[in-house]
């Protein structure tokens, strides 16, 4: 329990940090979920979930009712530390000193419903996102994953909005995935559903026939595996010609800067090495 309590203190200082430094109020102004969960909301909601996380790990004989007390209370203590910055601000007039103390932050973090009403819902929401980090860490291996990856790509997807919109927009017939999957101003609620869907059914059944599609390959007579070897190495060849088509000018010069400082990079360390 000691453990847990210095892992809710910890993660309730850098949840406070990143309110202060003004992160969480930059964040919020874009949605990752049109509508549903902001940017910065979401950071705030990582945060919790990380730490509890954590302090499922570190219990110590890994008994389901220990590990779920001790995420709920290092939930329970972050979501604490924020109800006290509220407190706090709501007397003190800490804007004087932190400029991103302001009044928008403590809308964000009360969730628009006074210093009051949000104390239950930081405290119930931290031991909540608690309980789901230590039944998350007590869940099988596979479901972890599945669960991690999909909700991770449904976050990228919506972190990484204004790069993918213009490169769906592209694709001819294919931009109609814009209109399914992006609103204005992050994903729309149907588009974040079945993206995590899909994600979840991919990892799914690569996880339960990645083995059995591997050894079938390497089966194959030495003949075969170099016509396979050959056309991928083919398709992969064509891909890399069709992808400015594909990623637009913007995301290609990127590419394109980022591979000459990688071949800079090894070049110098073929220069050092024979130095």
């Amino acid at each position: 329990m000691k453990q847990a309590i210095r892992i809710g203190l910890i993660g309730g200082v850098v949840e406070v940090l990143l309110a202060l430094i003004g992160m969480i109020e930059a964040f919020s102004q874009r949605d990752i979920i049109s509508h549903v969960i902001s940017m910065g909301h979401t950071l705030s909601l990582l945060v919790v979930l990380f730490m509890s996380y954590l302090a499922a790990k570190g219990t110590t004989g890994n008994k389901p009712l220990q590990v779920l007390r001790n995420s709920a209370l290092s939930g329970l203590i972050v979501g604490g530390m924020v109800a006290l910055l509220v407190i706090l601000g709501n007397y003190i007039n800490l804007r004087k000193v932190l400029i991103n103390a302001s009044p928008l932050l403590y809308k964000l973090l009360t969730f628009d419903q006074g210093v009051i009403g949000s104390i239950p819902l930081l405290l119930g929401g931290g031991a909540l996102g608690g309980l789901l980090a230590g039944l998350l860490h007590l869940s099988p291996t596979l479901t972890r994953r599945v669960l991690i990856v999909s909700l991770g790509s449904v976050v990228g997807a919506g972190v990484l909005q204004d790069l993918l919109r213009p490169t769906f927009a592209l694709w001819g017939p294919l931009s109609i995935i814009n209109e399914w999957l992006f609103t204005a101003n992050g994903l729309t609620l149907y588009g974040a559903i079945g993206l995590f869907i899909l994600i979840a059914a991919f990892f799914t059944f690569w996880a339960h026939k990645g083995n059995a599609i591997r050894s079938g390959i390497n089966r194959l007579s030495p003949k075969r595996r170099s016509a396979l070897k050959s056309t991928t190495l083919l398709l992969f060849f064509i891909i890399l010609l069709a992808l400015p088509q594909i990623l637009g000018l913007f995301l290609s010069e990127v590419l394109t800067i980022v591979g000459l400082y990688v071949l800079l990079g090894l070049g110098l360390n073929i220069v050092v090495g024979f130095a």
